[in-house]
């Protein structure tokens, strides 16, 4: 096994064994399964393997006129990522990539089961999710402009997370509840220059 899926089987393993109470062996079992997953969706995708520049790579071919880099870019630059955001997601293997949003699509649903046996509604435990957790769109995917709640591009992840982890949770969370979900309060902050 490769020292990349091993880091992705112990980094993941952890935290989905701390969420959900199973063991770590259950959930490292869990992880591996994903990645085969995620592997598997990366051939019929078409993957000819990662470049460690892959960011400036996609820079350059929108700055060329490339379609469908340039449709990437211009969308991303209109969530409010820099270049420094594009590279940083870009750079990242493929496969690391891909375990970020099963990872993240993992905490949701257990999330959402937890709202349930709370006594939520699935209706109520879904716009619940939408205050606690940001929610991206794949690069392919367009919003309308104005609306606050749609989804957020891929490349603005590393700097929300970045916000995340050097600001109070509490704090964040009582923000956030002024807002119609997380992502209309990321739009705010990058409005007002703070993340």
């Amino acid at each position: 096994m490769e020292s990349n899926e091993s880091a992705l089987i112990e980094l993941y393993s952890s935290q989905i064994a701390k969420l959900s109470g199973i063991s770590v062996r259950k959930a490292k079992k869990t992880v591996k399964e994903a990645i085969d997953e995620c592997k598997r969706e990366m051939i019929e995708d078409g993957w000819k393997g990662d470049y460690t520049n892959m960011g400036d790579i996609v820079l350059e071919l929108a700055k060329s006129g490339e379609q469908k880099w340039l449709e990437v870019i211009t969308k991303a630059y209109e969530d409010g990522c820099t270049n420094e955001d594009i590279i940083e997601w870009w750079n990242l293997p493929s496969l690391n990539r891909r375990m970020v949003t099963w990872s993240e699509n993992v905490f949701r649903m257990s999330t959402w089961i937890h709202l349930k046996e709370k006594g939520l509604s699935g209706e109520q435990a879904a716009i619940e999710i939408h205050k606690v957790f940001p929610k991206y769109r794949f690069s392919n995917t367009s919003r309308d402009k104005g609306d606050e709640d749609a989804y957020l591009c891929q490349e603005i992840r590393g700097r929300v997370d970045q916000y995340q982890s050097t600001h109070d949770a509490e704090i964040i969370k009582t923000q956030v509840k002024n807002y119609t979900s997380y992502n209309a309060w990321v739009r705010e902050k990058i409005r007002q220059g703070e993340l």
